[in-house]
């Protein structure tokens, strides 16, 4: 049996320790309390994007990305601004920048004082600016010039079993106007869509999709955003031709009998193409020059198919011969 005055002692060692961890507790929300409700000055660093360049020009270089602002405020206030409000972020508007030139070019400078007004919007209303680094803001600037360049699709696709591509991949538009300096222009190939997959497909698909721009917004821009894809899917059949082999020889005076003189195109061929597709839209040929004479076999090769049919294989693939003098 157990002793009664050790398990009454055990009970009010915890009931008198629940008591100090309250206790703790509620001090030391009392006192962060406190401290919450007092002013505090934190560095905060905001990242910058820009808005409204001037249409005839592009930026030539990477303008500041960044900056520092000192805000003063409650504790509890600057530390909701931290910590719960990750996006901290601010957009400068160029619309009211003055272009000025010089030997370099063009370019733009921002006290950033005078953007007090529109930033202040950016900002909490219960928060105060104590200081801004850096104090000044200058975009550098060169001629715009234009360039039609294809868009380059990064698409990887599976389909279903029986299931293939029907025809050629659509894009709308399949090409933007790409609006940088001279020297990007001059390298520019493609620009590229946004990488993406579609698995198991069974059924056409549209999407759209957007297009990304190599360089910083305001050094590079391109006439869409985006592209709509159209992947046409169809459901396929293997199915067997004989297609007699045409000889193809240099001289006229050489006539060429293969063995044997036909062959099997062995094809996947469109559910909905299927009534429609005939022996007579192959062709098949075997190549022969004085070069080939001591060989015992020539290659047997398709010509001419009709389209959206995907070949598997010729069989035979290579064809005996014989030469026949006229």
């Amino acid at each position: 049996m157990g002793n009664p005055d050790k398990a009454q002692l055990k009970g009010k060692f915890r009931k008198k320790f629940s008591i100090f961890l309250l206790c703790l507790f509620l001090s030391t929300f009392m006192w962060l309390f406190i401290k919450l409700t007092r002013d505090y000055t934190l560095d905060f660093r905001f990242s910058i994007t820009y808005k409204n360049f001037p249409k005839h020009l592009v930026l030539s270089e990477v303008p500041d990305s960044l900056l520092t602002i000192g805000l003063n405020a409650k504790g509890f206030k600057l530390l909701a601004s931290r910590y719960l409000h990750r996006k901290l972020s601010l957009q400068v508007d160029c619309k009211d920048g003055r272009i000025r030139h010089n030997a370099n070019g063009y370019y733009m400078r921002f006290v950033v004082s005078r953007l007090m007004p529109q930033l202040n919007k950016q900002l909490p209303s219960s928060h105060n600016i104590t200081f801004i680094s850096p104090d000044s803001i200058t975009l550098h600037f060169t001629d715009a010039s234009h360039k039609k360049v294809p868009v380059m699709l990064r698409l990887v696709t599976s389909f279903r079993k029986q299931y293939q591509l029907y025809d050629r991949i659509k894009l709308s538009p399949d090409s933007v106007i790409v609006t940088a300096s001279p020297s990007v222009l001059d390298t520019l190939r493609f620009v590229e869509s946004e990488a993406i997959t579609k698995k198991n497909l069974d059924e056409n698909q549209k999407f759209p999709l957007r297009l990304k721009v190599p360089l910083n917004p305001g050094q590079m821009r391109i006439s869409e955003d985006s592209v709509q894809v159209f992947i046409p899917v169809g459901k396929y059949t293997e199915a067997d031709f004989i297609v007699p082999i045409e000889v193809k020889v240099a001289s006229k005076q050489t006539h060429i009998k293969t063995f044997p003189d036909k062959c099997t195109v062995t094809c996947m061929v469109p559910v909905k193409d299927y009534r429609h597709v005939n022996a007579g839209m192959f062709s098949a040929s075997a190549a022969f020059s004085p070069g080939l004479i001591k060989t015992s076999k020539l290659k047997v090769s398709l010509t001419q198919w009709p389209q959206r049919i995907k070949i598997l294989k010729i069989t035979p693939a290579e064809v005996e011969f014989i030469i026949l003098k006229k």
